[in-house]
């Protein structure tokens, strides 16, 4: 009798198996910056924006899509998204200045003598929040497909009756 396993029954195993691939991903994206030959060099920053995307991401999956996306509310669900990709970028930015950027200091000070200190440095945490979007997209896409999957289960048979009505 084989062991059969079917990820889509299991959601920790699915949700932990996407951020493994994510985790994975940021690690590479780090060794291919500006270099010739791709390292595996994971960053100590890691340590901060894998559970900040995980906050902003399921924040979005189960308060953000459920009260907007899915009831159509197309506008206010963007608005409220960028604003969770800004509060991200704020809050990587805040973990970067307190925590990462001294410890760089100390450990590679050539890196750090032209680093602009002020914590409220717009164009970071713009670019942080970016940091963000692909993860918060693919994360919502799967919410997407698995919905749409559980639809199709749902109306099965009768998906087939209503093409005949029409």
């Amino acid at each position: 009798m084989g062991l059969k396993l079917n990820i889509f029954q299991k959601p920790f195993l699915r949700h932990a198996i996407f951020w493994v691939v994510i985790a994975l991903y940021e690690i590479v994206n780090e060794g291919w910056k500006a270099r010739e030959v791709l390292t595996l060099m994971p960053q100590a920053e890691l340590f901060s924006i894998i559970p900040i995307a995980m906050l902003l991401s399921y924040f979005n999956l189960y308060v953000l899509m459920p009260r907007y996306y899915f009831s159509k509310k197309h506008l206010s669900y963007v608005a409220l998204l960028i604003l969770l990709l800004v509060i991200g970028g704020a809050l990587q930015r805040y973990f970067s200045y307190v925590l990462w950027i001294p410890i760089g200091k100390i450990y590679d000070p050539s890196s750090y003598r032209a680093d602009i200190s002020n914590y409220w440095n717009f164009v970071r945490i713009l670019r942080n929040s970016f940091l963000f979007f692909p993860i918060i997209i693919v994360h919502m896409l799967l919410k997407i497909m698995q919905v749409d999957r559980e639809r199709e289960i749902k109306l099965g048979p009768w998906k087939e009756k209503r093409k005949l009505l029409k």
